[in-house]
């Protein structure tokens, strides 16, 4: 296999060298190509050597990169692409892959023939090529825009037709919206933006995720088309689902979610609300990478910062409650997952104050958050300081609860440095008493109750301060062995 790959590569750098220096080899080679629709399939998608559909799908970007100039070959319109469309070979060819990606009905995507021989199990690979050559520069990913890649590149993923259903087979399903990322940050999309103070006049912030504009660009960033739009904010909550569920832990897509959402309400909220269902739900493997993408959309400074961390803590609705209550429901049967919550709350905490305040200042979520430090001291300390219980896992002492299976807590050196963290972050005492002596004053003049609607569990009274961690001294140097007996000499 190696031997096959070593002979790809060989045959692709020297096929590229032609295809780099004369337009006229890349005007025969695209002939070549178009006189037989099909071979762009049979090479591209059906093939079923693997390093042939790769070396196939780099010839394809290099080929489309340098023949932008290039004028179109008669061979290159067809059903799945106009005169009007195409100004030169490299939109011919970009069209002629797109029509292997076009579910059928969509919007502006003209088909190929030879569309429906796709083999819908290399897909992805499509993917793959329109992110590669989004990848060159900024004007080949305004050239996709232009040729409506993004409309069928979000239709795939928002709907589950007979082409989209290639793309949850595979790992590469995430270039999907890797693809997505790049382009939509490249568009102008503040006309959706709106500033949490906007009835004081205040203008939305400028959005720092927005793909960097080079010093040579002219003119305005483009616009996203209606289609485009239409599924990114008129359908949010089936894109966001795709989103969560196959590329929230890649770089991509925590970007493209930090883009989407700068100071923008009904995608912060719609976020939200995905990502701490998933909190709440997801298998304890798959709560790592929501809680990098929950903690980068918590630390986003705009002005719903506040919003989204109080949404946090407390929940958005019922059927999505806030970390803490989750954290609380899961003590007794999901202990990775309350720890989970726990460690995001204090990992949010350190990085903005904002966090410490959603925390401290409300006397329900700080009665919350002392009952779980308690439980996750009462956790650390059940086997004795830095002692260790294998809880009816199979475990080592010193696993990751991030990645270990299972369901109960790992007693690790993280954990304690989590709960370390925590204590640190909590106000004095003597604080604390004189927050809740004035809101205890101020609420027995009013003759109201307190908004304890969302409450699980009533204050008790009884219930001890939670205790300050207590690290376990170090163990003592084990004694030296003692040497070994000298082997028995022969007779």
């Amino acid at each position: 296999m190696s031997s096959l790959n070593s002979r790809q590569n060989v045959k692709h750098d020297i096929l590229c060298h032609h295809l780099r220096c004369s337009q006229t080899v890349r005007a025969w080679f695209a002939t070549d190509l178009f006189k037989h629709p099909h071979r762009l399939c049979d090479y591209l998608l059906s093939c079923p050597i693997a390093e042939v559909r790769v070396v196939f799908t780099k010839i394809i970007v290099f080929l489309a990169h340098f023949s932008v100039q290039d004028p179109p070959v008669s061979s290159g319109y067809g059903s799945w692409c106009s005169r009007e469309e195409a100004a030169s070979l490299s939109d011919q060819l970009l069209c002629s892959a797109r029509a292997l990606a076009a579910p059928p009905h969509a919007p502006h995507a003209p088909h190929a023939p030879h569309a429906h021989h796709a083999d819908h199990r290399h897909l992805p690979l499509l993917f793959n090529l329109f992110h590669a050559y989004a990848m060159l520069g900024l004007c080949e990913r305004h050239q996709l825009l232009r040729l409506k890649i993004l409309d069928i590149v979000l239709t795939v993923c928002v709907e589950d037709t007979t082409s989209s259903l290639g793309k949850y087979q595979y790992p590469e399903s995430a270039k999907i919206h890797q693809v997505v990322c790049a382009l939509v940050r490249c568009c102008d999309v503040s006309a959706r933006c709106q500033s949490a103070n906007a009835g004081e006049g205040a203008l939305p912030l400028p959005n720092p995720f927005a793909d960097p504009q080079p010093a040579h660009a002219h003119g305005p960033r483009p616009s996203l088309s209606a289609a485009a739009a239409d599924v990114l904010y008129n359908r949010t909550g089936s894109y966001m689902k795709k989103l969560t569920e196959e590329c929230c832990g890649c770089e991509e897509g925590i970007r493209l979610l930090q883009f989407l959402c700068w100071e923008n309400a009904g995608w912060s909220r719609m976020a939200l609300a995905e990502l701490l269902w998933q909190m709440a739900y997801a298998f304890c493997y798959e709560l790592r990478r929501h809680a990098d993408a929950l903690t980068a959309l918590l630390l986003m400074e705009d002005s719903w910062q506040h919003h989204r961390i109080h949404n946090a803590i407390k929940g958005v609705s019922e059927e999505r409650p806030g970390l803490l209550e989750t954290a609380l429901s899961a003590r007794s049967h999901y202990q990775k997952r309350a720890y989970a919550c726990v460690k995001l709350v204090v990992g949010v905490m350190c990085r903005t104050p904002l966090a410490v305040r959603a925390v401290h200042a409300q006397p329900d979520a700080r009665r919350r958050w002392r009952q779980l430090l308690a439980w996750l001291q009462d956790e650390l300390d059940r086997y004795g300081p830095g002692g260790y219980g294998s809880y009816g896992t199979w475990s080592p002492p010193s696993i990751s609860n991030e990645t270990s299976s299972g369901y109960f807590l790992e007693r690790s050196n993280s954990a304690r440095k989590t709960l370390e963290k925590a204590y640190q972050l909590c106000p004095e005492e003597e604080e604390e008493e004189e927050d809740e002596s004035r809101e205890a004053g101020s609420g027995s003049g009013s003759g109201e109750a307190g908004d304890d609607s969302g409450d699980d569990e009533a204050p008790d009274d009884d219930e001890p301060a939670p205790r300050r961690l207590q690290l376990a001294p170090p163990a003592p140097p084990a004694p030296p062995a003692p040497p070994a007996p000298p082997a028995p000499q022969g007779p």
